[in-house]
């Protein structure tokens, strides 16, 4: 029988890490630009790295995403696009003071939760 860590690596579970890239990492950005042929953005950028591996980054602002050719990439790079399009949306819209936050409770879509949700409504009982 095969330990846990042999399962993650057979299913392509290893530990992915996203980041804001800082000047430390700009050779490691290089890197990834040239071998997907384009620049480093200007402006903030995250990156997605497996074990301690860059393998992908994107830009903040423009959402230019570049990564390395020769490692599945495409689950990296959408989690690259949600993460940055939230702190892009987060910048677009300062906070007001008195501002109200949204009502997520509707959100909830687990089993139980989903199903308390909804008979909470109906009823005003949790």
């Amino acid at each position: 029988m095969s330990d846990n860590r042999d399962n993650q690596t057979e299913l392509g579970l290893d530990a992915v890490t996203i980041r804001r890239a800082g000047t430390d990492d700009e050779t490691a950005l290089r890197r990834l630009a040239d071998l997907d042929s384009t620049r480093v953005p200007d402006g903030p950028v995250l990156m997605a790295e497996i074990g301690d591996q860059p393998v992908a980054a994107i830009s903040v602002v423009s959402g230019q995403s570049f990564a390395d050719p020769f490692v599945p990439t495409l689950e990296l790079r959408r989690l690259l696009e949600l993460r940055a399009s939230q702190l892009h949306l987060s910048t677009d819209e300062p906070q007001r003071r008195g501002a109200r936050t949204p009502d997520y409770s509707a959100w909830r879509t687990t089993g139980r939760r989903l199903a308390l949700a909804s008979s909470s409504r109906r009823t005003g009982v949790v």
